[in-house]
């Protein structure tokens, strides 16, 4: 349910922005679906049976991606108030993170030469890897703001609660895929029996990838069950991640000994993981120390006098003001009076 101190322009928002994604979801995975196809030179359905084992599942998964993103994107355009931010919505685009996530190492894998190949899984079809890419962000997008609503947690207006939600979700995403591809590479190199410097280095980005996705995590759970003001906390986990990435991305793609000196997945990732950092740490610190912006408890009348700052109501402010503050909730729109506007935030109205 969206809060109830939502309007009507900014939950005709939400929606649009929910439709927006699942849309982007399925263009992505359609166009992935084509890329795999045409990699493969499937011309018919006759030749999917002479196809190998990881292709099919591949193409499968592809395929599943698209209709769970199809039937999300056709469902926010016609039931939209019945499915954006409920249940069903948060479970579809779980749904579609775990096919994406499931697939994924499949197709970056270079022994499989579909996306990627040679020792350092260099990019030999930009469609394919690109594409499950972005169908993967776009399906965590969906469900991050998905779960945002469904747990009632209106960030957008400044609450409690962190607004870099989804920038978290992003850098959770980023370091896992770190992870899983330093551990292939680590595998194919058979770093076990040696102990070479890129081995190390491998072992170090496994290591960063995995932590910092835990801790992350961590850091999202709290702050979408448990809101409290913990901006310093949030600062100093900011800060302290930036700065092992800042080793990972010296360590992963410079020098001759580095694991990705060429454009790759875990190259890509290592960087992606390094700048969501860097802007988790600009958000966390202008939140602690430069945000004035009164939150819900503390409206922008109180905050003003409070500050002996005047205020300048235009005509249709007072307008508005003389009629009441309008709420949205699940059933429909209804008018609070206007000496009750500071206790409306408590009170759902249908």
């Amino acid at each position: 349910m969206v809060p109830v101190h939502t309007t009507r322009n900014e939950y005709s928002k939400h929606y649009n922005s929910q439709h927006t994604s699942w849309f982007l979801a399925t263009a992505f995975a359609l166009i992935a679906l084509v890329a795999a196809a045409k990699a493969v030179h499937l011309d018919g359905l006759s030749d999917i049976k002479n196809q190998p084992k990881n292709i099919k599942w591949i193409g499968s998964a592809i395929l599943c991606a698209l209709g769970l993103s199809l039937f999300g994107f056709l469902t926010a355009l016609f039931l939209r108030h019945r499915f954006t931010g409920n249940l069903l919505e948060c479970i579809l685009a779980f749904l579609t993170v775990g096919i994406w996530a499931a697939v994924m190492p499949a197709i970056v894998n270079p022994k499989h030469t579909v996306a990627t190949a040679g020792e350092f899984g260099q990019i030999v079809n930009a469609n394919l890897f690109l594409f499950p890419w972005l169908g993967l962000i776009a399906a965590v997008s969906v469900l991050v703001e998905s779960l945002r609503t469904f747990f009632d947690r209106d960030v957008a207006k400044n609450e409690k609660s962190s607004s870099s939600f989804l920038p978290w979700g992003a850098f959770v995403a980023s370091s896992l895929i770190v992870m899983m591809s330093a551990s292939r590479q680590f595998e194919d190199m058979m770093c076990d029996d040696e102990d070479t410097t890129m081995c190390a280095r491998l072992q170090y980005a496994i290591w960063l990838g995995a932590i910092g996705a835990f801790l992350a995590f961590v850091w999202m759970m709290w702050d979408l069950c448990l809101p409290t003001c913990a901006g310093l906390v949030e600062t100093v986990l900011s800060i302290t991640i930036l700065t092992a990435w800042g080793f990972g991305v010296t360590f992963i793609t410079f020098s001759n000994h580095a694991p990705a000196p060429t454009f790759s997945t875990l190259y890509f990732f290592s960087w992606a993981s390094f700048f969501v950092a860097a802007s988790l740490v600009a958000s966390a610190v202008y939140r602690l120390f430069g945000d004035a912006t009164p939150n819900n408890e503390y409206s922008e009348d109180d905050y003003a006098k409070n500050n002996n700052q005047e205020i300048d109501y235009s005509e249709e402010d007072n307008e508005e003001r003389g009629r009441g503050a309008v709420v949205v909730d699940d059933e429909g729109i209804a008018a609070v009076p206007p000496t009750s506007v500071a206790n409306a935030q408590a009170q759902i109205y249908k």
